[in-house]
């Protein structure tokens, strides 16, 4: 998760929002109004954008928005079924803390499955076996 993650305001045209997310070399940037976020706008929703275009007509105005005490496991599970790009992490204040991408999830997949190829052939296989079953109940 980035803990200092770039803000956008609604106002910011789309060519300044593409030269942040190139700078910082992120894909998503949400979009705030004072200190709470009111939507989310991604590299894919600035291309082949007029550059003067106002991010705040562009970007998603409902962001998949969690607490700092969601469980990870209900993150990326929403995120896989629902096709989030990103998650955004909030106060109870709604004050934008951080927001979690689908790198970072991979970034935590690699972690992990390095982590349990370390511990044994065996960890691996029933780690795979495990998947393939979760993966499947997902779809029901």
């Amino acid at each position: 998760m980035s803990k200092y993650p770039i803000l956008g305001t609604p106002e910011m045209s789309s060519r300044q929002a593409m030269r942040l997310m190139k700078t910082f070399h992120i894909r998503h940037l949400p979009v705030v109004e004072g200190d709470a976020i009111i939507g989310v706008v991604s590299e894919r929703d600035l291309l082949g954008v007029a550059d003067a275009k106002a991010i705040g007509e562009l970007m998603g105005k409902k962001p998949y928005v969690v607490g700092p005490e969601t469980p990870l496991s209900e993150v990326t599970c929403n995120m896989a079924s629902e096709k989030f790009g990103s998650t955004v992490v909030v106060s109870g204040t709604k004050e934008v803390l951080g927001i979690f991408t689908t790198t970072d999830a991979l970034k935590l997949l690699t972690w992990y499955l390095a982590k349990e190829e370390k511990e044994s052939e065996p960890a691996r296989e029933r780690l795979i076996e495990e998947w393939f079953e979760w993966d499947a109940s997902m779809g029901e």
